[in-house]
């Protein structure tokens, strides 16, 4: 009885199990990079990578791909897949190509039925360790955790944006407020409940440079980096989406902000300017007349804000800033190669 199986032997059922368990666990990977991505649909992804090898130079008969041979790539039971299907879903996914070739490795290491699961093989006397034995770490994006140092350097200067804009907006009495691009950029770039924070010291530090009650518009604050944070990644995986959230971020911080101001002020605040303010007077119900001035520049002021916070934050992933694995996918396609792989024929992609 020799201690090698020989050559061209099947691998023992307990290898192809271990395969195939490897195989699983990558699909769920898969799926949860599919979501993260944005929940595309398989039909969508099926598209991309046609028309990707189209650009490529096949010819586009050949360059379909049917729907359900997509899908079954995210599904579990497999016993084998194609890795370079897989690099194609991950580039049709938004992510760039050496994340792509990543995950073809993985692939192509987790079909091996002779590697190991648990620990590195034995080495026999006057041979060398095989290294790609041990289990492979799970790719991470280059942009995966953020030195903290670096990170509260960020979130100091979102804040410190925030507070100085506001002000210089207070003291020229502009009709806007301006007082929230930095926590639209802290909240697309590092997640809602950082924007949060951010709103939360923006306007501590407001209260004690500009006036006490500015700390009870902290709730308007927060209320659109949470609606910046969420609806990025959840929603808004496109330009126009983006627009809409902008206008969700305008009418959630209005149905907060414009009691606030009537509670306090007795309508829009002197922030608003005069002529603002007599435009809700003149509407005669000081509910009303506050609410609707209030979302009519809440509109203009968000969208700038969240256009201009949209740029810094992908300022930040640029410089390697980012606290999550995936960032949203409007960010991940102003900075991966992938989407103008999508675009620009690449030879070296064949």
């Amino acid at each position: 009885m020799t201690d090698a199986d020989p050559v061209g032997a099947a691998p023992p059922p307990a290898a192809e199990a271990a395969a195939t368990a490897r195989l699983d666990a990558l699909a769920e990977e898969l799926r949860r990079l599919r979501l993260d991505a944005g929940d595309i649909s398989y039909a969508e992804i099926a598209s991309r990578i046609a028309a990707r090898r189209v650009s490529e130079g096949r010819d586009p008969g050949a360059a379909r791909i049917a729907r359900s041979t997509v899908f079954d790539a995210f599904q579990t039971g497999r016993r084998r897949i194609n890795p370079a299907l897989v690099r194609e879903i991950v580039l049709a996914l938004g992510y760039d190509a050496d994340e792509a070739e990543r995950w073809r490795m993985r692939y192509l290491d987790a079909r091996r039925p002779d590697r190991s699961t648990d620990a590195p093989a034995a080495v026999a006397e006057g041979t060398t360790a095989d290294v790609d034995r041990t289990p492979a770490a799970p790719a991470r994006s280059s942009r995966f955790g953020a030195h903290p140092g670096a990170l509260v350097g960020a979130l100091l200067a979102c804040v410190g944006l925030n507070v100085y804009l506001g002000t210089l907006i207070i003291r020229h009495e502009v009709p806007l407020y301006l007082d929230m691009i930095g926590t639209a950029a802290a909240s697309f770039a590092f997640g809602p409940w950082f924007g949060a924070l951010v709103a939360l010291i923006t306007n501590l530090l407001g209260s004690l440079v500009a006036t006490p009650e500015t700390i009870v518009f902290a709730l308007v604050n927060i209320t659109g980096a949470l609606v910046w944070g969420f609806g990025i990644r959840r929603f808004a995986h496109t330009i126009p989406r983006f627009i809409l959230l902008t206008v969700a971020v305008a009418l959630a911080c209005s149905i907060i902000g414009a009691p606030l101001n009537v509670l306090m002020y007795g309508g829009p605040s002197l922030h608003s300017g005069f002529l603002l303010a007599s435009l809700a007077h003149a509407i005669g119900d000081p509910w009303a007349g506050t609410f609707g001035v209030n979302i009519g520049v809440s509109i203009i002021d968000k969208t700038i804000s969240g256009a201009v916070g949209l740029l810094i934050a992908g300022l930040f992933l640029r410089w390697g800033l980012g606290t999550e694995r995936m960032p949203p996918v409007l960010l991940r396609r102003r900075n991966t190669a992938a989407d103008r792989g999508e675009r620009t024929p690449d030879p070296g992609m064949h």
